[in-house]
């Protein structure tokens, strides 16, 4: 899918109130949500407007980036960390709970 601004680029996500294809560059976050910018500014317009109370979160609009890892690989990082800290942590426990089964 092409981007609705931009006919050349490709569309890396849909807006969750207008349903428009957009690109990284017009694509903003908004809490947790994906916005286009036109959106997003209407947002920030209603909820300057309204003035609420203190005690509902604030809407945050952050630029949204697209991450190309080299290695292809979908592995949260940190997972061989913690496969070598389970086996050195809990593989001699293992093997001492079995000898001790054993006799």
């Amino acid at each position: 899918m092409k981007c609705q601004n931009h006919e050349k680029k490709n569309s890396v996500g849909t807006c969750v109130d207008c349903g428009g294809p957009f690109c990284g560059d017009c694509m903003v976050k908004a809490g947790r949500k994906n916005l286009c910018k036109d959106c997003a500014s209407e947002q920030l317009k209603e909820h300057h407007s309204s003035k609420k109370s203190s005690d509902h979160p604030s809407v945050v609009v952050t630029q949204q980036t697209t991450h190309h890892s080299s290695s292809g690989s979908d592995k949260p990082r940190g997972s061989g960390f913690w496969l070598c800290f389970w086996i050195i942590v809990f593989w001699p426990a293992a093997i001492v709970y079995y000898l001790i089964r054993r006799w």
